[in-house]
């Protein structure tokens, strides 16, 4: 099954496939083999759902950082390969007027389209694609105001990309989108202090928790030596919405999903 290139790169897509159709099939275990699930699984998507497959090197470096500490201590991922970041910088940014950024997009949003319907044909009966999050509020963007406030205009560009594929889903039947911006937005776009609960349980909504001690660092980095360390780590991740420069803490994976689980229960259950 061949998909485009912009719904494996900018989106995450969800899939349960026909339960008629395919069977998951567990290896045995202790000589007893499981009852096959009715249902198959499937992500395609980028750093938010998979932290990649690239091998161990030694010493560790940017691409393979998420073999080693700190990264798996707080169950986040990273694959720096490609990062959502990168489709508001280059996608975006990277484009001279409003004009281009709606052209762009609007061939994006219509790339994913197509693969959604062409899944839908092969079978899928349930299809959730993810909108994206507020990308200006990622500390990779607050960093230059020193983790204050959000990027208005990153935001701006992400917020043109789900109107738009809003629209394009929208005829679409047993397609769900997944609304991580309001969810992100619900959390991290408030001040200290305000905000629902899921919100205050954050003491630092912008701001993350293994940063790097080079501005053009990341975390994990280490020196010459595998025990020098150039990044520190905080006490409290829990406290603390964003891991590093572009993923949540496990703490804030769970406060996305806090919010999601009950529009995507009702979704799944419907026939």
């Amino acid at each position: 099954m061949k998909l485009l290139p912009a719904v494996l790169g900018l989106a995450l897509l969800l899939l349960l496939l026909n339960p008629n159709g395919v069977e998951a099939r567990p290896a045995p275990t202790g000589g007893h083999e499981k009852k096959p699930s009715s249902a198959t699984f499937f992500v395609f998507g980028d750093d938010f759902a998979d932290n990649g497959n690239l091998p161990l090197t030694e010493p560790v470096t940017e691409m393979s950082r998420q073999w080693a500490y700190p990264y798996g201590s707080n169950y986040s991922v990273a694959l720096v390969a490609f990062s959502d970041n990168d489709y508001a910088s280059t996608g975006v940014m990277g484009l001279s007027s409003l004009n281009d950024i709606n052209a762009y997009i609007g061939k994006v949003t219509k790339e994913m389209a197509a693969n959604v319907e062409q899944l839908l044909k092969l079978g899928v009966t349930k299809v959730l694609v993810n909108n994206l999050h507020p990308v200006g509020c990622t500390p990779s963007q607050t960093r230059t105001n020193n983790y204050t406030t959000c990027d208005i205009f990153e935001n701006l560009g992400a917020s043109i990309h789900n109107n738009n594929l809003k629209q394009v889903m929208t005829t679409k039947k047993n397609v769900h989108i997944v609304d991580l911006y309001t969810t992100f937005i619900n959390i991290v776009d408030h001040v200290p202090g305000k905000g629902s609960e899921l919100s205050k349980q954050f003491k630092r909504k912008l701001s993350l928790c293994c940063e790097s001690l080079d501005s053009k660092g990341y975390c994990g980095q280490q020196g010459v030596l595998s025990t020098e360390l150039l990044y520190a780590v905080c006490d409290k991740s829990n406290k603390f919405f964003y891991w590093d420069y572009m993923h949540p803490t496990h703490a804030g994976w769970e406060a996305v999903m806090k919010q999601l689980e009950k529009p995507l229960r009702e979704f799944l259950d419907q026939d």
